[in-house]
């Protein structure tokens, strides 16, 4: 079960933000879709729903990787380990709190 924003544990919410942030770096801009123009001009929350490897993931993480500069960015795998013990909802109240602003929560396998 989930715990409260003063239980997270942080060191591994840091492991989380650190994996993210390498993640993110490492994503490729250089072959982007259409769709990614009118993301960068959407309102607060996108939903993408698509059939298994058509490039959802690639799409968010090229979002994120454009707009980092801008706001404080993070991608969040739920299947991390962090999540089995930790409820998105607190999760990201409390990255709020520390300033990011845009987040990019993935259900399913890892990449």
């Amino acid at each position: 079960m989930g715990k409260s924003m003063t239980d997270l544990d942080l060191p591994a919410l840091e492991d989380v933000l650190d994996i993210s942030a390498q993640i993110i770096k490492d994503t490729s801009l250089d072959f982007t879709r259409y769709l990614l123009t009118s993301l960068l001009e959407a309102p607060r929350l996108t939903i993408l729903k698509g059939a298994r490897g058509v490039g959802k993931t690639t799409l968010l993480l090229q979002l994120a990787k454009k707009i980092q500069k801008s706001k404080k960015t993070v991608y969040l795998s739920l299947d991390h380990i962090f999540f089995s013990r930790h409820k998105l909802y607190y999760t990201i109240t409390h990255l709020h709190k520390l300033g990011y602003t845009f987040f990019c929560p993935r259900r399913g396998s890892s990449i």
